[in-house]
């Protein structure tokens, strides 16, 4: 059986487009220029909300925020719906080990959003 691919979702809070590998020179970002040009890079992509949390709820469950529940800010008590499944649950079904590194925007408390680990302080204000 072939291995599935390896997956490595890199997101930012308010980076946009302020790469060298989506063409802005000036930024130094050597590391993720070499990852992304032998990587599926997103270049006509587009939030689904104008808020973090909204926004970042539709890409980790490929719904809409007023479907999975997030459609506020989760530090002024948005959650997702019980019935939404998110990427790492998904992907933790398929046989996959998956880690939150770093910032997400989507819960308090970074356990209960399906990772199998979470690395670092994970939500605001000490990320």
């Amino acid at each position: 059986m072939e291995r599935p691919p390896d997956v490595v979702l890199i997101h930012c809070h308010d980076l946009g487009r302020f790469l060298s590998c989506y063409g802005a020179p000036a930024i130094p970002s050597p590391s993720l220029h070499a990852l992304a040009e032998r990587s599926v890079v997103f270049d006509n992509a587009f939030a689904t909300a104008p808020l973090c949390t909204p926004a970042r709820s539709s890409l980790f469950t490929g719904l809409s925020p007023h479907v999975n529940g997030l459609m506020g800010l989760a530090h002024a008590g948005w959650r997702y719906r019980r019935s939404v499944a998110t990427m790492p649950e998904l992907m933790s079904g398929l046989g996959y080990d998956t880690a939150l590194i770093g910032l997400q925007h989507e819960h308090p408390n970074s356990m209960v959003l399906g990772f199998d680990e979470v690395l670092g302080a994970g939500f605001l204000p000490r990320a």
